[in-house]
This record gives C-alpha cells, structure tokens and sequence, in this order.
C-alpha cells in the first residue's frame, strides 16, 4: 500500500469540474465544482478524510493560469481575461494550447475570485495545500495574498510548476 511505501501525500489531476473531452482539468469549466466523472462532492471529502486518517496529506493540482474557452466567465466576466493587440483574447501562447484562455491578473475581482476558489477547497474539503500549475505566469503577489487568506482557514503547502527558481 502506499503508506508502506513512505508516501506521504498525494496529488491527484485538478478535480475542478471540467470539459470532460479534453485537459484532464487543466481545462476548467467551473471552478467550485469537483469533476463529475471523479464522483460526488461526498467522494471526494471521503477520499481526502480516508487520506488524512492514514497520515498522508491531499494537495490539489490547481490551475491558475487559464480557463477553458467554454467556462462561463469568458461571457459573464471578459475582462478577467488576457486581449492580445487586437484586443482578443489571448490564448495561451506557449506549446499548442489554442484550447485555453489566459486569465489577466490585473483584475482585482478575478483576483478575488480566484482567491476565494482556493479557500473553498481548503475550507470545505480539507485539502493540505496546492501544486500550482505554471504558477510563474501569476503574479508572486497573488500567491502571497491567496496564501495569507488560506491559512485563515489553516496552514497550507504550496509547490509552484514552473521553470526557474525565481
């Protein structure tokens, strides 16, 4: 079993409910919601309490960086999201990815929003923490905040994908 083997925490895919015919989560659609596909909300607290009662610790893949292009905020809320020159939105340029969108972290509601999303999982699942998924393209100053308001809740481990040490 895993304890035996020394893990002592695990780090499924983003469980963020997602497209479901493309991106594993790194897609997103509704950022509140756990995957259908994954299971119930119940599942998933009953994954992470079952995780917690071995000793190991459950920290989330989390997308900061973008959205699918058919997540409800490119409508309700298009000014979250990154214009190139043109003034359209900006998918992410690196790689082929044309089926995400950039969110601009120059939006103070975006900010906030994004914020609350990582509280609510640490608050109603009891996640431990959050692998940030090129978390490089956020500003640091986001993961300051965001992290202050998580440890409201309690404290949290943070591991940020990204290339280079700064």
């Amino acid at each position: 079993d895993l304890v035996a083997l020394g893990i002592t925490a695990i780090d499924p895919v983003p469980v963020a409910d997602f497209p479901g015919r493309r991106g594993w989560g790194y897609d997103g659609v509704l950022l509140f919601a756990p995957e259908a596909s994954y299971g119930t909300p119940d599942d998933l607290k009953h994954f992470i309490a079952a995780a917690h009662a071995l000793g190991m610790h459950v920290i989330l893949d989390w997308v900061a960086n973008h959205t699918a292009w058919d997540h409800p905020w490119v409508t309700q809320h298009p000014d979250w999201y990154s214009r190139d020159w043109k003034g359209e939105f900006q998918p992410t340029p690196w790689w082929d990815w044309h089926d995400i969108i950039n969110l601009d972290y120059s939006s103070p509601a975006l900010r906030k929003e994004m914020t609350e999303n990582l509280v609510y999982w640490v608050r109603e699942y009891d996640v431990d923490g959050y692998r940030a998924d090129v978390a490089g393209f956020v500003p640091l100053d986001f993961w300051a905040t965001a992290r202050h308001e998580m440890e409201k809740v309690k404290p949290v481990f943070l591991l940020a994908e990204w290339e280079t040490r700064d």
